[in-house]
């Protein structure tokens, strides 16, 4: 029995953590016990949190904790290099040679083998893959490394004072695994300054914790399911089953990593930390630019920040024709970083695809904005018929993202277009008629209002703590009734 305890403490590859997970649960509560005794003394929770946060890492990475530690290090060298350097040619060569070692660190864990792949492509298979798998979460702490060096360099923010400080920003298990993306200037004080835990925090972390269980563990994990059943073969099904799993996907994608948010930003929140939300209700905008403006609001974000901007700052001084170049740096700087927002999310040409067509989409709608007086669009394109343009498309774009190939995604496309018969609809509720359900409910949630949103939030919230406590028991039972097999990770662990 003993050691049976012992071995669900070391690091398992077939059973990473999970925040869903039963030991993740177990192992937070006994944290926050600690924690409760050492989180005024600024030191004590910066290394308590510290050493935490590497442990769970190394439970989803295994030996992968070095290459995080090794990241720290020379990340935390180079910024304190960066601002003592005594001339602006030595803070500028750090500088740059800083990101290129992010860069490479990044394309070789998870991009080695798809260079190697298309060189043999040119060369005839003269060049053997290496058997690397990359690390979790490698490219979402190599964006902080990249913004905090960036920002060190712009004089922003000042760098961290010891290394324990910057280690706490970088490997903090809320965001760790897959984001937020979280800047510097927004961690590095709370944590410098005297931490008070308020109770409206707790409240709201609790409720945050709560709503993305629920979307995880119950709605996403019976939506993917029936997901990944069509994309695992869309030839062999109807056309109203691939329209409903390009659906179920965009709804899917949205709960999963949405959920993932709200409970990182929940641990967070109960332990005094308060990080920017990273989704405002994306499916409801009214163009593509709207809708990049609320998904994944921290990477979106930091793509402006770090590579739109600079690339069109760049384009706009190099230009000749000042008149026309605002437009044409707007479509040079946003197809590059779609591009780039694509790679970013894996080694496949098949999200190299969906960030171009996005940035496509991007450029179209730009461009419509551009040449267009507000009262004007309001006539052609009404708000109601521009969120419905806007779904569509990101759904569209979204098989291209979730499907096995190129192949698969246009036979599933090709299906919904030709091959679909509303008859279908009732014995398709007839024979899955619990993911219908909770299909239809999923997108009821995803569309209220946002008054109902606050107002379940302000109940949950301010309900007293043992009715907190007995709705927190029941959304562990349902996740214990429903997940008769192992519980699935995340999605955007694999980016």
């Amino acid at each position: 029995m003993g050691s049976s305890y012992f071995s669900n403490l070391i690091y398992n590859k077939s059973e990473p953590i999970l925040f869903t997970s039963g030991f993740f649960l177990l192992i937070f509560t006994l944290f926050i016990l600690i924690y409760s005794f050492v989180y005024k003394r600024k030191s004590f929770r910066t290394v308590y949190v510290v050493l935490f946060s590497l442990y769970f890492y190394y439970k989803t990475s295994g030996d992968f904790v070095i290459v995080l530690l090794g990241s720290i290090v020379v990340n935390y060298i180079i910024a304190l290099v960066i601002d003592v350097a005594d001339s602006k040619r030595l803070k500028l060569f750090t500088f740059i040679y800083g990101i290129l070692i992010n860069i490479i660190s990044l394309a070789y864990f998870k991009y080695i083998n798809f260079i190697i792949d298309n060189i043999n492509i040119i060369l005839s298979g003269k060049i053997h893959n290496i058997d690397i798998i990359f690390p979790i979460g490698i490219s979402f702490y190599t964006f902080q490394s990249i913004s905090y060096l960036t920002d060190v360099y712009r004089e922003n923010i000042k760098p961290a004072d010891k290394i324990t400080d910057y280690a706490f920003y970088v490997s903090f298990f809320p965001y760790i695994i897959a984001g937020p993306i979280v800047r510097a200037s927004d961690l590095l004080p709370q944590n410098s300054e005297k931490l008070i835990i308020r109770k409206e925090d707790v409240d709201t972390g609790f409720y945050l914790i709560v709503r993305g269980l629920i979307k995880k563990g119950i709605f996403s994990y019976y939506i993917s399911q029936y997901c990944d059943l069509i994309y695992g073969a869309p030839a062999n099904f109807s056309g109203l089953e691939n329209l409903i799993a390009m659906l179920g996907y965009t709804v899917d994608i949205y709960l999963d990593f949405s959920g993932y948010s709200d409970i990182a930003i929940g641990l967070a929140g109960i332990m005094g930390f308060r990080l920017r939300p990273n989704f405002n209700s994306p499916y409801k905008s009214k163009n593509l630019t709207e809708f990049w403006k609320r998904w994944h609001i921290s990477l979106s974000t930091w793509l402006r920040d770090y590579l739109f901007l600079p690339l069109t700052y760049f384009y706009l001084r190099h230009s000749k024709n000042k008149k026309i170049s605002l437009l044409h740096s707007y479509i040079f700087a946003t197809m590059i970083t779609m591009f780039i927002a694509g790679l970013w999310h894996g080694p496949s040409y098949k999200y190299i695809f969906w960030g171009t067509i996005h940035g496509l989409g991007l450029t179209v709608n730009r461009t419509y904005l551009y040449f267009t007086k507000k009262k004007i669009r309001k006539i052609l394109i009404p708000d109601l018929l521009g969120k419905l343009i806007t779904l569509t498309f990101v759904s569209v774009a979204w098989v291209f993202f979730r499907a096995n190939s190129f192949d698969d995604a246009f036979i599933s496309l090709h299906s919904i277009l030709f091959n679909f018969d509303i008859a279908y609809l009732m014995p398709f509720y007839d024979a899955r008629s619990l993911f219908s359900i909770l299909f239809i409910v999923s997108i009821i949630l995803i569309f209220s209002p946002e008054y109902l949103k606050q107002k379940v939030q302000f109940l949950v919230s301010e309900s007293p703590v043992y009715v907190k406590a007995v709705i927190f028991i029941i959304i562990l039972q349902i996740l214990i009734q429903i997940q008769t097999e192992s519980i699935q990770p995340f999605i955007y662990y694999q980016f």
